[in-house]
């Protein structure tokens, strides 16, 4: 048999032996290992086989993450597929809006479909539901909001101040589905917040809000955009989007 160089030492390979370009030099993976991927480990100094699977779940995944850091128009989060994911859930942190002073803004959320961004002025349908406190006049009060037909489902009810951020949660299932209609369970809570600097502080407790998208169109994303006084960018935060295998 012939060789490049010299014949290799009729001998087990040692570590000295191998150079680390055998594994730097390889196509890098971009995304977690799937189930099926395999790992060479040794068992006791014995080499086994061991698939990616039994390391740790991969139930969990990340599909879509976009973090925010200066003034863009809108965000979208994209890669909905029913067949692998049971449900999905979307995470909001930290998210501003691009306000100064004592004007006001606030995120809202619409969703997309094949033919775009829904926003129609009876597109969503939504309850949202908490208390705040208003620290100036000592005063507690429970807001119930019942909107039968709007152009974007209301993620809190309170614009923000300039100092302020929201965190929202965001869980829901079958995007894709062509016989259901799209039902959205949000939590969000928000920082305390200055109205118009002669009224509050306030503290919220967090925002329970049921909403829906009552169509049977299937979904292709979900925007989020700015809304409400004089906000017209989403300035800061972070957005990512997870699926729950069946």
């Amino acid at each position: 048999m012939a060789y490049i160089g010299s014949k290799p030492a009729n001998k087990p390979v040692v570590a000295s032996d191998i150079d680390p370009t055998v594994i730097t030099g390889q196509t890098a993976l971009a995304v977690a290992p799937a189930d099926t991927d395999e790992f060479l480990i040794s068992d006791a100094g014995v080499l086994k086989r061991l698939d990616a699977s039994l390391i740790g779940s991969q139930d969990f995944v990340k599909i879509a993450s976009t973090t925010v850091s200066s003034n863009v128009s809108s965000v979208a989060l994209t890669g909905f597929d029913d067949t692998v994911y049971g449900s999905y859930y979307i995470r909001v942190s930290n998210a501003k809006t691009d306000i100064t002073g004592t004007n006001r803004g606030k995120i809202m959320m619409r969703v997309n479909t094949s033919g775009g961004v829904q926003s129609g002025a009876s597109d969503y349908t939504y309850f949202n539901y908490h208390f705040y406190r208003r620290w100036d006049t000592d005063s507690n009060v429970e807001r119930p909001i019942v909107e039968e037909g709007d152009d974007n489902i209301e993620l809190h009810d309170w614009s923000l101040s300039a100092d302020d951020a929201q965190n929202t949660d965001i869980w829901f299932a079958n995007p894709t589905s062509t016989s259901q209609v799209k039902i959205f369970n949000i939590t969000t809570t928000v920082w305390k917040h200055t109205s118009t600097g002669s009224d509050g502080p306030y503290t919220f407790s967090p925002q329970i809000n049921n909403a829906t998208y009552p169509s049977t169109t299937a979904l292709t994303g979900i925007t989020f955009l700015p809304t409400a006084d004089s906000a017209a960018y989403i300035s800061a935060g972070n957005f990512c989007l997870y699926g729950l295998k069946k």
